[in-house]
């Protein structure tokens, strides 16, 4: 499966925006999708901000600044963010 892109709002810089593909599903439908942030400590973390489930299931979602460098992210305003869905 591809990675996760990972790109900054050009606007206003307070949001991130995460876009993936469909992976294949062998004919089984997708219920759920998680995405996991990287965070200071190295572990992966999910944030309410990208959740995605049956019946608005996306594969993209936007999430705050704010939220990635308050705990348990952490992340320093320049760190690049690492994802995986």
């Amino acid at each position: 499966m591809d990675s996760p892109v990972v790109t900054v709002n050009p606007d206003d810089n307070k949001f991130i925006k995460v876009v993936w593909i469909e992976p294949y599903n062998g004919s089984d439908a997708i219920i759920e999708y998680k995405v996991l942030f990287k965070s200071v400590d190295k572990q992966y973390y999910t944030t309410n901000e990208c959740v995605s489930a049956v019946p608005t299931l996306t594969t993209e979602c936007l999430v705050a600044m704010t939220t990635l460098m308050a705990p348990p992210f952490s992340l320093p305003y320049y760190q690049t963010v690492k994802v995986i869905a």
